[in-house]
C-alpha cells in the first residue's frame, strides 16, 4: 500500500509540473507558492476541452483529450486535495470524493464513446472471456490507457462502495489488452498501472503480491530504469 500511495503521490508532482511547464511559468515557484493558480489554470483548460468533446461527440480526437484531461486533473487537484481535507474533516473530504467521483465517471464515458466509434461492439465485449473478439491496434493504446485511468479513478473515489468495486475486473480487461497490444509503452506505463490493479483486484489471492512485484520488474524493464513511477 505504501509503494501505491508514493507512485501516486509522485504522478501527481509530474502533472503539476505539467500544468505550469504548459504555461511557460516556473514550475518550482508556482508549485510552491501558488497551487491554486495552477489548477485554476488546469481547470479552465480542462473545461474548454470537455466542451468541445460535448459539441463535437463524434470527433475521436476531442473524445481522447476529454478523456485524459478529465482524468488527469481528476488525479492531480480532486483526488489529492480529497485526501488531504479527510484526513481533518472527514465529511468535507467524502464531498470531494464524490466531485472527483463525478468527473472520473464523465472522462470514463468519453473515452468509452471514443472506443465506441472504432468499435461499435465495445460494450458487449469489455469484461467477457473472448477479449480477442475485438482486434485493437497500437494506435488504440493511449485512449484504453486512459479510460482505465479514468475508470480506476472512479472506482477509488466510491471509496468502497459495492456498485463500483465489481466493476474492478473490467479495469483489469481494458489493460491486458493494452498489454497485449503494445506491452512497453509509455516506459512502461501499463505495467505500473498493473501493480495497484493487482493489488485491489476483487479476485485477490496469496498471489497478489507476487504479481505486482511482477508487474514492477516489468515496468521497470520497459523503462530501462529510466521512470521513477512504478516506486
Amino acid at each position: 500500500m505504501d509503494e501505491i500511495i508514493r507512485n501516486k503521490n509522485f504522478n501527481l508532482f509530474i502533472l503539476s509540473l505539467l500544468v505550469v511547464f504548459i504555461v511557460s511559468c516556473t514550475p518550482a515557484y508556482l508549485i510552491q507558492h501558488s497551487p491554486n493558480f495552477a489548477e485554476s489554470i488546469y481547470a479552465r483548460k480542462t473545461h474548454r476541452i470537455v466542451k468541445q468533446a460535448d459539441q463535437n461527440p463524434e470527433n475521436f480526437q476531442l473524445l481522447f483529450d476529454a478523456t485524459s484531461e478529465l482524468t488527469m486533473y481528476s488525479y492531480a487537484f480532486l483526488m489529492e486535495k480529497a485526501d488531504r481535507k479527510s484526513v481533518l474533516d472527514y465529511h468535507q473530504g467524502k464531498i470531494l470524493y464524490k466531485i472527483a467521483q463525478e468527473n472520473f465517471i464523465q472522462a470514463k464515458k468519453y473515452g468509452l464513446r471514443g472506443l465506441k466509434l472504432r468499435y461499435p461492439e465495445i460494450d458487449s465485449v469489455i469484461g467477457t472471456t473472448i477479449p480477442k473478439a475485438i482486434k485493437f491496434t497500437k494506435e488504440d493504446v493511449p485512449i484504453l490507457y486512459w479510460t482505465a485511468a479514468a475508470w480506476g479513478g472512479a472506482i477509488s473515489a466510491s471509496k468502497g462502495d459495492l456498485a463500483f468495486i465489481v466493476e474492478l475486473p473490467k479495469v483489469g480487461w481494458i489493460l491486458e489488452r493494452a498489454i497485449e497490444v503494445d506491452s512497453d509503452w509509455n516506459k512502461g506505463a501499463l505495467y505500473s498501472a498493473m501493480i495497484s490493479y493487482s493489488m485491489k483486484r476483487t479476485d485477490q489471492t496469496r498471489d497478489s503480491e507476487k504479481q505486482a512485484r511482477m508487474f514492477f520488474e516489468k515496468a521497470i524493464n520497459a523503462s530501462n530504469g529510466n521512470n521513477c513511477s512504478p516506486y
